[in-house]
């Protein structure tokens, strides 16, 4: 499938691969978040860059994981979504479900001086 992690303290970026939200790729993606949570990670930034639509499926993943980081206290954004992704997100109201960031923010929150020194 390709999904890769990247872990800075207890943040953790997960690089999502395009086909991320088929059934078979489905559990991969939440055997990372658990093992994650399990060593420690309580900040999940999903990197959505590659995904250009979502569905009903995409979306029902999205809510199951939102509900397991709620219950592990742990934060799940998305961010670097595609226009057509954050539409129906909006669209949908799953905005209100998941949370949503800029990459700019998780940029801020992972290497703090470096972005204070470009800015």
């Amino acid at each position: 499938m390709g999904m890769s992690f990247n872990k800075f303290g207890k943040m953790c970026v997960i690089n999502l691969p395009s086909d991320v939200f088929t059934h078979m790729n489905i559990d991969e993606l939440i055997d990372v978040i658990k093992v994650n949570i399990a060593d420690g990670c309580a900040e999940f930034y999903l990197n959505m860059t590659k995904i250009n639509r979502i569905d009903g499926v995409g979306m029902g993943v999205l809510i199951h994981i939102q509900k397991l980081a709620h219950f592990n206290d742990v934060s799940i954004q998305l961010y670097g979504m595609q226009p057509a992704v954050k539409q129906i997100l909006f669209q949908t109201k799953m905005n209100k479900v998941v949370e949503l960031c800029e990459f700019e923010d998780m940029a801020q929150k992972l290497f703090p001086k470096r972005v204070a020194m470009i800015a």
